[in-house]
C-alpha cells in the first residue's frame, strides 16, 4: 500500500523584525518570548507556543506549534502592480536642484494599471495601504533631454516618506550639439514587511557643468 504523507495545517513559523516601525530595537524582549498572540480579523486572538527561535541580522524567525484554529483572511498575497509614466515637457529644472515629480514640475502621471489604487497620479506617490507580506519590486527609468552645450550628471531617487532615499540610479549627461542627453534605469527590490502607509515617489536631481 502506497504511503500517503499528511501535513499539519496552520501557522508554523512567524517572522518578526528586530527593529519596529518606530525605530525601537526589541531584540532583548523578542529573544525571551515563550509564545506569540495574533489578533486575526476573523478568528479573534490566537496564541502560538514557541518551539524554536532563530536569530538573524534584522529579524527573528520563530517556530511555533500549529493550533487547530487558523486564519487565511490576513495572509492573502495581493497584486501590488501598477504602471505609470510622466512627461515634463519644457519644464525648467535648474542645474544643481532636486525636484519632486510631478509636484515641482507640474502635470500629472498617466496611469495604465493601478490594481489596488495605491498610486495617486496627481502627487506621484505610491502609498502602501496595508502591511505587505511579500517583497515589492520597483522598475524605474527616465530619459532626460536638456538644452545647452554643457555636460553633467543626473540622479533619480526612489524616496520613502519614512526612510528617505532608499535606492537610486544615475547617468552622465553627454553633450550632443545644443542638447544634453541621458538615460537612467534601475531596479529596486524592497521589503516592506514592517511598514504600512509608507509613501514612495521619485526625486530627480540634476547637476550641469559648464
Amino acid at each position: 500500500m502506497a504511503y500517503t504523507p499528511t501535513f499539519s495545517q496552520g501557522v508554523k513559523f512567524i517572522k518578526i523584525a528586530r527593529v519596529d516601525d518606530q525605530g525601537k530595537d526589541n531584540t532583548l524582549s523578542l529573544q525571551e518570548l515563550n509564545s506569540i498572540r495574533i489578533d486575526y480579523s476573523d478568528t479573534d486572538i490566537i496564541e502560538y507556543p514557541i518551539t524554536s527561535i532563530s536569530k538573524y541580522d534584522t529579524y527573528f524567525l520563530f517556530g511555533v506549534l500549529p493550533t487547530n484554529t487558523t486564519s487565511s483572511t490576513d495572509n492573502q498575497v495581493l497584486n501590488y502592480r501598477f504602471s505609470a509614466s510622466f512627461y515634463t515637457g519644457d519644464t525648467l529644472i535648474p542645474a544643481g536642484s532636486s525636484k519632486s515629480i510631478p509636484q515641482d514640475t507640474g502635470g500629472s502621471y498617466s496611469v495604465s494599471y493601478n490594481n489596488l489604487n495605491y498610486f495617486t497620479a496627481s502627487t506621484g506617490q505610491y502609498t502602501l495601504g496595508n502591511l505587505p507580506n511579500i517583497p515589492i519590486t520597483f522598475i524605474v527609468s527616465a530619459s532626460i533631454t536638456g538644452s545647452g552645450g554643457g555636460s553633467g550628471n543626473s540622479i533619480l531617487y526612489l524616496n520613502s516618506s519614512l526612510r528617505g532615499n532608499i535606492n537610486s540610479g544615475s547617468t552622465f549627461l553627454n553633450p550632443s550639439g545644443s542638447a544634453i542627453l541621458g538615460e537612467i534605469n534601475f531596479v529596486s527590490k524592497e521589503n516592506f514587511l514592517k511598514f504600512q502607509f509608507e509613501k514612495l515617489q521619485l526625486l530627480l536631481y540634476l547637476n550641469i557643468f559648464e
